[in-house]
């Protein structure tokens, strides 16, 4: 949080598609954000949309392991100085 708090470029990144604008060139079309997600079937363009949100945060992942080698630094370490993210489970999820 210290980055984002010294570095006013870094508190203009407001969610995962501009955060994809931003490193990857293009945003997201969050078209189905806010589509009913608890009717099934889901349709085609939900599914669409869920898949590419999940696939955007694998090329996001693959352009940090590409800047962190281009700096001769280790991925997982710079993952495991991170604090733990917390939070409620979605809606619908099963505790564990």
């Amino acid at each position: 949080m210290k980055d984002v708090e010294e570095n006013p470029l870094l508190k203009e990144i407001r969610g995962l598609s501009a955060l994809c604008e931003r490193v990857l060139g293009k945003p997201l079309d969050k078209t189905e954000q806010c589509s009913v997600w608890d009717r099934r079937p889901l349709r085609d363009l939900q599914l669409r949309y869920a898949a590419l949100d999940a696939y955007c945060m694998l090329m996001l992942y693959e352009k940090c392991v590409d800047w962190a080698s281009r700096l001769d630094l280790s991925i997982r370490e710079i993952c495991s100085k991170q604090e733990p993210l917390t939070g409620t489970l979605p809606l619908f999820c099963d505790k564990q």
